[in-house]
């Protein structure tokens, strides 16, 4: 015991080192965790998707690397398919880069049809967002974290998308809010603001007519697993299917392959 303040005191003589040493040992578990649970999901290839009725279709190798556009009609024409919707990670900030804010341009007919029930929201804002070109909703946790109040005008600073004018700063009206319909959802929302991909794909001076992923929704979640083949079949997507229930391990369902693009689909139970 005599050398522990001793130990302590070496800790911290050169306080980076020990930081990062630390946050290696942290990044190693979570690796070892990540590669257990891929382990588990390949040894465990008939559980499936069964009882998914969400899908999410993205690029294979990174989130980062869109997808056309085009793929929408054709996941659409997909039997079982009910709705589908896009999204494109914005990588936003308030002000300042720890002021994190998860802004993601939606089409908004798609988006809350998919996501019905799960979010409320003033049909008086709902309007005003979808008559407003550069409106946005921001979640009620947002609102407080910032102190926002509805008419306000926010600047967001992307860490990726620049404009035409080459700014990497997009301005906002706040037109609404919205929670999450379930409380326990509540702190999942609580940094997330919507507003209009069609703003968002006129505005960017790259990356014009790309999603980072698509949302699909089908009528029957226990087909949810043929489906997401057919998907891959049908749009040159990709090879592997998942299932992820709520707090649950993904797991590899149905493969498919195609000399095309190639992409990945997930399936989550909601």
């Amino acid at each position: 015991m005599k050398y522990l303040p001793f130990l302590w005191a070496t800790l911290w003589r050169k306080k980076m080192r020990t930081v990062f040493t630390l946050l290696s040992i942290v990044v190693a578990f979570l690796l070892f965790g990540v590669l257990e649970t891929v382990d588990y999901a390949f040894a465990h290839p008939n559980t499936g998707a069964s009882g998914a009725n969400r899908l999410i279709t993205l690029n294979k190798y990174s989130i980062t690397l869109s997808l056309p556009f085009s793929d929408e009609q054709q996941i659409r024409s997909v039997p079982g398919v009910s709705e589908v919707t896009w999204l494109t990670w914005f990588g936003g900030y308030y002000q300042e880069p720890k002021q994190f804010v998860f802004a993601l341009p939606i089409d908004i007919e798609t988006f809350f049809n998919l996501h019905k029930g799960e979010f409320v929201a003033d049909q008086a804002h709902m309007q005003a967002f979808r008559d407003t070109r550069d409106g946005a909703l921001a979640s009620v946790g947002l609102m407080k974290r910032y102190g926002w109040k509805v008419g306000d005008r926010v600047p967001l600073h992307s860490t990726i998308w620049t404009q035409k004018n080459g700014s990497l700063d997009w301005n906002f009206l706040i037109v609404g809010v919205f929670d999450a319909a379930e409380p326990t959802e509540r702190d999942q929302q609580s940094y997330t603001l919507l507003f209009h991909y069609e703003l968002f794909d006129e505005g960017r001076s790259f990356g014009k007519g790309s999603v980072g992923w698509f949302e699909e929704h089908v009528d029957d979640a226990t087909q949810s697993a043929a489906i997401s083949a057919r998907i891959a079949a049908r749009s040159s997507l990709v090879g592997a299917s998942f299932s992820a229930a709520a707090g649950g391990t993904p797991q590899p369902g149905l493969t498919a392959q195609s000399p095309a693009r190639v992409k990945v689909t997930l399936a989550m139970v909601r």
